[in-house]
């Protein structure tokens, strides 16, 4: 009886072919645990799951979020990163560098939100004309104190960090509490505590944040 190679072939070849697929899936559910663990601000626990599952880009964002610059910097530039060197140049307040990298990969919403941070909102909305981002269209309208139309994008969004500061420029303090606390923000509870004159308590949610 002929066994044809092809046959053999697959034969060989599955056992790798499902090792390799469970590798894969590893990888991927330790790249979720560590974005779960990076938005509770678990940073320890988010670098252990993102060295596991080999995600230096993940790794890459914890530093940006605990304030290492340099530390994503450089692991963006191993990686060829040009979305991730961008937003560590935003943080670092470095707009033309930022806007350059971002450019690079037709990153329209970043670019939007570069120019909000340069305070030139109308050429953000007109930006991002060519890519529909709710977020960072809201903060060019917040920056402009069109408070309604940022809220209704916000909401779209489902960014209870945006709400909060709405309801905040707009001194509803009820409001604004609720969705910093629904958004885990702990900046945004210091904002609320100083424009409540709880100046105490608003240093101690700063400090609380820088020394995650």
């Amino acid at each position: 009886m002929k066994i044809r190679k092809s046959f053999l072939l697959k034969a060989l070849l599955m056992p790798l072919l499902g090792a390799s697929f469970l590798l894969m899936g590893f990888q991927q559910g330790m790249s979720a645990i560590g974005h779960r663990h990076l938005k509770l601000r678990e940073f320890n626990k988010a670098i252990e799951a993102f060295s596991m599952a080999g995600d230096q880009k993940g790794i890459g964002l914890v530093h940006v979020k605990q304030r290492f610059y340099k530390e994503a910097e450089k692991i963006f530039k191993e990686i060829d990163d040009d979305d991730g060197l961008g937003l560590v140049y935003l943080r670092m307040r470095q707009y033309e560098k930022a806007k350059e990298h971002f450019r690079k990969t037709n990153n329209h919403a970043q670019i939007g939100l570069v120019l909000c941070s340069e305070h030139k909102f109308k050429e953000a909305l007109y930006e991002l004309k060519k890519d529909n981002d709710f977020t960072v269209a809201a903060h060019a309208y917040m920056g402009m104190g069109q408070y309604r139309k940022a809220l209704k994008l916000y909401e779209r969004a489902n960014d209870y960090s945006g709400m909060g500061l709405v309801h905040l420029a707009k001194r509803n303090m009820n409001k604004a509490e609720e969705c910093f606390k629904k958004a885990n923000d702990i900046s945004g509870l210091g904002l609320l505590a100083m424009n409540k004159g709880e100046f105490q308590k608003a240093h101690q949610y700063f400090v609380q944040e820088h020394d995650y």
